[in-house]
């Protein structure tokens, strides 16, 4: 039996939290009065899918990867795949293209290093290693397929969950696309915020800190700073970096409320 066939328990489970950790038992709350389709887009609060929470929930089941090293082997081999299909990647996605591209050269250096153990122990202490960058990948392809796909649901999840993983593709797609809605398909543009707003509001720390940005931001929904601030709250309360100096820029913006006394 090869000593690099299989990954410890811990290291297993570190890869399925990290994958599935958007997925939360708090599930979403109704939607908000339905509207004529190009009002309800333009105030942020367009109905999401009916089927949409049990979409979420497949999708966050099968966020698991067995990290083994023909695994690994794999899910390298399917982004680099990806990433060189000419059109594969959006034109508006140069950004994402090169985050993805470092995103995979770090697994493949994560594979080499796999297969170079030369012992039990330290093949299982490199397995464990690569968890992070076979997340990170597996991820941020699922992210691309979803948006070449037309699936808003796809998109969302699987872009939150590689922001957790610490994906440099979502990260570049954070910032050039999902806030700007450059690039992004017209199907997945239109049901973008309903998707986030459903993570967030099953208190997922991340997803509150993008949806802030977004209603700070104003370019997929309309601009809400109280919105804004509210989400990132939740956010910040849950520890999240994003969301605590997202709240103290917009905190900075304004006067206190309720204004301090003038005795005080």
């Amino acid at each position: 039996m090869s000593r690099l066939r299989g990954l410890p328990r811990q290291a297993s489970l570190a890869v399925a939290l990290c994958l599935c950790a958007c997925v939360t038992a708090k599930k979403p709350k109704s939607t908000a009065k339905k509207a004529p389709a190009a009002a309800a887009e333009l105030a942020g609060d367009e109905a999401a899918p009916a089927d949409l929470d049990a979409r979420i929930d497949k999708i966050g089941s099968s966020l698991v990867i067995q990290a083994t090293s023909e695994n690994l082997k794999s899910v390298a081999a399917e982004g680099r795949m990806q990433s060189q299909v000419p059109g594969n990647v959006p034109a508006g996605w140069t950004d994402f293209a090169k985050g993805f591209a470092a995103d995979i050269a770090a697994l493949e250096e994560a594979v080499r290093s796999v297969e170079s153990a030369k012992t039990d122990a330290e093949g299982a202490e490199r397995l464990t290693a690569a968890a992070a960058p076979v997340a990170r990948v597996e991820t941020a392809s699922r992210l691309l397929a979803s948006h070449r796909d037309g699936d808003p649901v796809g998109v969302v999840v699987y872009f939150i969950a590689a922001l957790k993983a610490g994906s440099s593709a979502a990260g570049s797609f954070f910032e050039a696309n999902a806030v700007t809605g450059d690039g992004l398909d017209a199907k997945v543009r239109r049901g973008f915020i309903p998707v986030l707003r459903a993570l967030a509001d099953r208190d997922d720390a991340t997803a509150q800190y993008v949806l802030a940005t977004e209603y700070l931001v104003g370019k997929l929904t309309a601009k809400n700073e109280k919105k804004a601030a509210s989400y990132a709250a939740k956010s910040a309360k849950q520890g999240n970096e994003g969301g605590q100096l997202l709240l103290d820029a917009i905190s900075r913006r304004r006067p206190p409320h309720p204004p301090p006394s003038p005795a005080g």
